[in-house]
């Protein structure tokens, strides 16, 4: 089987009683550097990046993060923009 898993929000039982969690995240997105090419939210697994109704300074529509609470940081999103406009900060959480 191929393809990618994103595994970084998923909680692994060790035993009945104890859990360990990984990362979560935060996407931050320079919208004048955005194109509003539409990649990242077909992108992002857990859909919480959309493009806004609004336009940025080049006239573009922007991406947006509607949920910052749902992102796994999985960074697909940052990886797959062309033009470098989106960053995930990640951070622990706190189970």
């Amino acid at each position: 089987m191929t393809g990618v898993v994103c595994t970084t929000n998923i909680k692994f039982i060790l035993t009945k009683t104890e859990e360990v969690s990984l990362k979560k995240g935060r996407p931050v997105i320079d919208i004048d550097r955005c194109k509003g090419c539409g990649l990242c939210p077909t992108a992002c697994p857990q859909k919480i990046i959309v493009l806004s109704e609004e336009t940025n300074q080049q006239g573009s529509p922007y991406a947006v993060c509607i949920d910052e609470d749902k992102c796994t940081a999985c960074t697909f999103c940052a990886v797959i923009c062309p033009d470098c406009a989106i960053e995930i900060i990640k951070q622990e959480e706190v189970s």
